[in-house]
């Protein structure tokens, strides 16, 4: 988590440096570093419980041991928490086998012993090291090519474990876009089971031709009629099941319509065509009961005082759908309703809106 790579993919930077308290007496220095990637010398196991280390002097060959474990997980790719606060012994078994597995055991051992003296005492030691492990890795990796050209006159590829340089061969039978039906119009002699080719050969009870299906070859064949002619191979299931699946889908689709227009047309009220062009408006002549429907069967949802602006929606008869745009006087109570029906007319015929426009 603390190497961080440049953009460029050229340049590792380190972050968050562990800190070294050194002062001009033999003072303990800080607990710093990790478990997995600090050396014995100031490893936090070894602070006891006052949190201090006993020893004074940090040497290069402390970055040394922390710089080994990190060469670790970058060519093997697995922690080293068995190593943790030890020497690096052994590798992973995916690399033991590797011809310059050896000599990087030894490089890392070193590294991470656990006598300081015993490291390399810088990191130009330790990069040297590892310089010529790579040129001996890169030697051995090179030899069975080198060996390749060496045995042949001319050069000869050197193929990855695990790949085939065989080229995959074309198949010699005919795939399905290859077959080529042959229209051979035939005929089936009435009580054989003998078809007729047009030369008057006899063929086989079952022909080299792709059969239609049963119900409509009998009568086709007794007509004379190329079996060609009647269906393509495979053509006839496959149309069927396609017209079969679209039907569905149809039927489903035409249910979810039929059932959003029963939900709209129950549930919402939807504007009429005369809400929508040329919307007429009213006034209130009297206090008017304002109801559900156009019916005074069913409850007040509100009152029209007198005097109130009315944008009329739709008409039933002598009721008129409207909606209230500025009250006459204060509604008396703030649950009614401002859009509903009233009646255009009394009991006695009074006139109890007076409508605008034509």
């Amino acid at each position: 988590q603390n190497l961080l790579l440049t953009a460029d993919h050229s340049v590792v930077k380190i972050a968050d440096f562990g800190v070294a308290r050194m002062s001009e007496s033999e003072a303990p220095i800080t607990r710093v570093g990790t478990n997995l990637y600090a050396p014995p010398e100031h490893s936090p196991l070894y602070s006891g419980t006052t949190g201090k280390l006993g020893i004074v002097e940090l040497t290069p060959a402390a970055d040394v041991y922390s710089m080994a474990k990190t060469a670790y997980v970058l060519i093997t790719g697995e922690s080293p928490r068995f190593f943790t606060n030890g020497a690096v012994t052994a590798l992973p078994l995916q690399l033991r086998e590797l011809a310059w597995a050896d000599r990087l055991l030894e490089i890392l051992h070193r590294a991470t012993s656990d006598d300081p003296s015993a490291r390399q005492q810088n990191a130009l030691e330790f990069w040297d090291d590892l310089s010529e492990l790579k040129r001996f890795a890169g030697e051995t990796e090179k030899r069975p090519a080198l060996a390749a050209q060496l045995e042949h006159a001319a050069p000869k590829a050197v193929y990855s474990k695990g790949y085939n340089p065989t080229a995959p061969i074309r198949p010699k039978f005919d795939t399905a876009r290859e077959l080529k039906l042959q229209r051979i119009p035939i005929s089936k002699r009435p009580g054989t089971g003998i078809s007729i080719l047009e030369n008057g050969q006899a063929e086989s009870p079952t022909p080299a031709v792709y059969a239609p299906p049963a119900t409509e070859s009998a009568n086709a064949l007794e007509t004379g009629e190329s079996a060609a002619d009647i269906v393509s191979p495979g053509r006839g299931p496959k149309l069927m099941r396609r017209l079969v699946v679209s039907a569905v889908l149809i039927a489903v689709f035409a249910a979810g319509l039929y059932a959003t227009y029963n939900y709209v047309l129950t549930r919402v009220s939807l504007p009429t065509f005369s809400s929508l062009f040329g919307a007429r408006e009213a006034t209130a002549l009297m206090n008017i009961n304002l109801r559900l429907d156009p019916s005074t069967d069913n409850p007040r949802i509100g009152l029209v005082s007198k005097g109130s602006r009315l944008k009329v929606i739709s008409s039933d008869g002598h009721w008129y759908q409207v909606e209230v745009i500025e009250y006459g006087t204060p509604k008396t109570n703030p649950d009614f309703a401002d859009r509903g029906w009233i009646s255009g007319k009394t009991r006695s015929g009074v006139e109890t809106i007076a409508l605008k426009g034509n």
